[in-house]
């Protein structure tokens, strides 16, 4: 499908910010003079005593349901069918555009192959009646175009929330309807591409992190000898005469010089505690404070606050490890820092960085320990009688200073490959973008 960009003496203002330079040809409109909009309010909310099994009600939609901007069913909720008839403007139905008001502003998603009869909650709002290409109504909804006029309108406090007469009075573009099936299908067809594109990239980034986890673990439980030979690395496999079983299920058989140890056998632990209230400050004159998940992902975090009087210090590069959900996150401290209740600082008595990656490899047995309702947690006496594989002070180096290099590779890899499915996304949006404006004349 071919196409081209319009001139600047093919183009007009069209007086409205979001909108810009539209064709001479086109008119602007307005969202409530193109479609009609409903959504759950008032009395219709409804509880989870409205909730029922699946086969007794209809499916009810949540932000959860939209994924990548498009429906994604996976994971169910149901409604009773009373509440369900309750509000029959709200049933959904193939070809409806759906857009999230609250929480999750701005998803948006196109009702296509639903073959169960669905309802939304009181976070989404459901365009029906609409007089122009559906599919191209909904590209309008995904584009920069409406997504900016969401920005400028939030408001609310910890929620943030859009009202439907303000939805109504969003600007769009009124096309004729010969053009609108062609910038549809254009669109259908190039987003379907740079999808294809981005989920090859996302696979290739899946491979990769599972290669890097195997690796860590084969070197580390001795599986895979690593060899200095030059001044490059090798890696052998160790044949099945020189192991041994470890007894331990998580490590199974590791080299037979090799010993099995608990962490708190080779590591000092120093469980957190969060600091008073009122020793939380938001710069940077106190002590960099830790609370654990929002701040792991990545090796020396940046701290989001700063604590004047710390009731427990982790020091200088020592692990960092979440010990409430998610349980065995890790990190490392790049600063003497303080760290609250869901962290525990792991200073260690052996190579730093060998046991760091012994740690990685061990979250799954951490998590099987971890208990709790509401937070799961693992306990001070848990962690500390992990048990873990050690081997000489020597071999550990090696092993440290191989995996340093090996993952600094595949970590820089799959940063790049990241960029590249940002940079893909970003053109994807500025095309939907051109095109409802008619800035590309789809030929």
């Amino acid at each position: 499908m071919r196409y081209r960009y319009r001139t600047d003496d093919e183009m007009k203002d069209s007086g409205v910010e979001w909108l810009g330079k539209i064709p001479r040809e086109w008119e602007r409109t307005k969202i409530k003079y193109t479609a009609d909009i409903f959504g759950r309010i008032g009395f219709r909310g409804y509880t989870v005593d409205d909730l029922v099994e699946e086969g007794e009600g209809a499916i009810t939609l949540s932000p959860s349901n939209i994924i990548n901007q498009k429906l994604d069913l996976s994971k169910r909720t149901y409604i009773s069918w009373n509440k369900y008839e309750e509000s029959p403007e709200i049933k959904i139905f193939n070809n409806d555009v759906l857009l999230v008001k609250t929480a999750s502003v701005g998803k948006v998603a196109y009702v296509e192959n639903l073959s169960e009869e669905a309802t939304i909650n009181p976070q989404f709002v459901v365009f029906k009646n609409i007089n122009m290409d559906n599919k191209l109504f909904y590209y309008f909804q995904r584009s920069e175009i409406l997504q900016n006029q969401i920005r400028s309108d939030l408001f609310g406090g910890v929620v943030s929330t859009l009202t439907q007469e303000r939805i109504k009075n969003y600007y769009i573009c009124n096309i004729n309807e010969k053009e609108q099936q062609k910038i549809a299908s254009f669109l259908d067809k190039k987003t379907a591409e740079f999808d294809t594109i981005i989920e090859k990239k996302q696979s290739l980034i899946k491979k990769l992190t599972e290669a890097k986890k195997s690796l860590i673990s084969e070197v580390v439980t001795g599986k895979k000898e690593v060899q200095v030979i030059g001044n490059k690395y090798q890696v052998i496999s160790r044949n099945d005469d020189e192991m041994k079983d470890s007894g331990v299920e998580w490590l199974g058989k590791i080299p037979k010089e090799w010993e099995v140890k608990r962490l708190k056998n080779v590591s000092k632990l120093t469980m957190g505690q969060s600091p008073d209230s009122e020793s939380i400050i938001e710069d940077n004159n106190g002590m960099p404070f830790y609370q654990g998940k929002t701040e792991f992902g990545k090796l020396y975090p940046i701290p989001k606050n700063y604590c004047n009087a710390p009731k427990k210090i982790a020091n200088l590069e020592e692990i960092l490890i979440s010990v409430r959900a998610p349980v065995g996150d890790l990190n490392l401290t790049n600063s003497i820092c303080c760290i609250g209740r869901g962290l525990a600082s792991i200073e260690s008595k052996i190579n730093k960085m060998f046991l760091f990656y012994l740690l990685n490899i061990a979250k799954k047995e951490l998590v099987s320990y971890a208990t709790g309702s509401t937070f799961e947690a693992i306990s001070t006496e848990q962690l500390k009688n992990i048990k873990i594989s050690t081997t000489s002070n020597q071999e550990q180096q090696k092993i440290a200073s191989f995996l340093d290099e090996k993952t600094a590779k595949i970590d820089s890899t799959i940063e790049k490959i990241n960029l590249q499915i940002e940079k893909l996304k970003e053109a994807k949006q500025g095309l939907i973008s051109e095109a409802v404006t008619g800035k590309i004349e789809v030929l």
